[in-house]
């Protein structure tokens, strides 16, 4: 009478033993890479992707120059890390929207003081896909004078292509 009731519980035990082996094995077996997201496109079709020069023209008419790198964060998303000379580096996602992109930056120096005092505040950057030409505007807690202010300070770019 223990052989019968013995019986099946090795059973049981083996066919335990053979399932956690299968789920073990398959554990170490192959992996795959994380998806790349798709490349956004812009007008005419080329990935809006890569290292492009910047010329931005201040308010002032100050013109600085710098970089965007951009990669693809998603469908309509592109993540741009920006060192333009004079400035802190900054990045964020920018999303387009039909053909215009557009990305909101909070930054210690958004606002550059004639006197060369840094005041944080946000720049939002819009530009077209087709022409990689736009502009910005910048808004801070207060303008150089210590005056409440809204949105002003814009500014204007272009973005080129490298290579």
């Amino acid at each position: 009478m223990t052989i019968t009731r013995g019986l099946p519980a090795a059973l049981i035990i083996a066919a335990g033993v053979a399932v956690g082996s299968a789920g073990t094995g398959w554990a170490g077996g192959p992996t795959q890479a994380a998806p790349v997201p798709p490349a956004p496109t812009a007008a005419g079709g080329e990935a809006f992707q890569g290292v492009y020069d910047l010329r931005y023209t201040r308010a002032s008419g100050q013109v600085l120059t710098g970089t965007w790198t951009v990669a693809p964060c998603g469908p309509g998303c592109a993540n741009v890390t920006a060192a333009v000379e004079i400035l802190v580096p900054y990045s964020g996602n920018a999303r387009l929207t039909g053909n215009q992109w557009a990305m909101t930056i909070n930054r210690p120096d958004a606002v550059i003081c004639p006197d060369e005092r840094r005041l944080p505040g946000t720049t939002t950057y819009t530009w077209d896909g087709a022409t990689l030409a736009g502009g910005t505007s910048t808004s801070a807690p207060v303008n150089c004078e210590g005056v409440p202010q809204g949105p002003n300070r814009p500014g204007t770019f272009t973005l080129t292509k490298r290579g």
